[in-house]
């Protein structure tokens, strides 16, 4: 009897910390929610956000924003895994949606440069922005 009251204290501690720590991570996205950070390589030009709204929400206003363009072909979709790869005839993007929290989704692009052509970051940006519009979220570049 005298061993369980010290593991339930330090269960009642481990709760304490976790819900504390999990605190502390909403306060964070919070913080940066609408902030499209983009970063640039040789090979890939990556932009990403975080959104107030339902991941699968954001997948399909994704999709739908991309099967609503004449001139992008999607290439591949995974709704489990809330994927979607698609083209413009020279570049490759890939868009990644996932779920940070119930009302909290990361948008996720990725652009591989044209043949010949130096930065794909205006179609990571730009497509990033069509899904804020229209999940009706300000999204807005990091500087």
């Amino acid at each position: 009897m005298k061993k369980i009251k010290p593991i339930v204290g330090l269960v009642l501690f481990a709760l304490l910390v976790s819900s504390a720590a999990e605190a502390q991570w909403v306060f964070l996205a919070r913080k940066g929610m609408g902030k499209i950070r983009q970063m640039q390589s040789d090979n890939a030009d990556v932009a990403a956000v975080i959104i107030e709204a339902k991941a699968d929400d954001v997948y399909a206003k994704a999709l739908s924003t991309v099967q609503g363009k004449g001139n992008l072909q999607i290439l591949g979709k995974d709704d489990a895994e809330r994927t979607l790869g698609f083209t413009d005839g020279e570049r490759k993007v890939k868009m990644k949606v996932s779920e940070l929290g119930d009302k909290v989704s990361e948008i996720l692009i990725t652009a591989a440069p044209a043949p010949g052509k130096e930065s794909t970051s205006s179609i990571v940006v730009e497509k990033i922005m069509e899904v804020c519009r229209a999940v009706k979220t300000e999204c807005h570049l990091s500087k």
